[in-house]
């Protein structure tokens, strides 16, 4: 079985526009590739994901809400 890689970001070449939305489609294993970008979100993983960044080391930023 292939690993599921969905991209995240705000180009065409993303299938998701938010990590919270690749998260809810993604199955265990899943690699989580966030474009340069920044995402203002705090998504809950309820499903055993490896997340990284697209552009390389400190290219995307997640940025949780405040009392998250």
């Amino acid at each position: 079985m292939s690993r599921q890689v969905p991209m995240v970001g705000k180009d065409d070449r993303a299938a998701f526009r938010t990590v919270g939305e690749a998260r809810a489609r993604a199955r265990n294993g899943a690699v989580i590739r966030v474009g340069r970008d920044r995402c203002p979100e705090s998504p809950a993983v309820r499903t055993r994901v490896t997340g990284v960044a697209g552009g390389g080391r400190d290219s995307a930023e997640l940025l949780p809400g405040q009392g998250s």
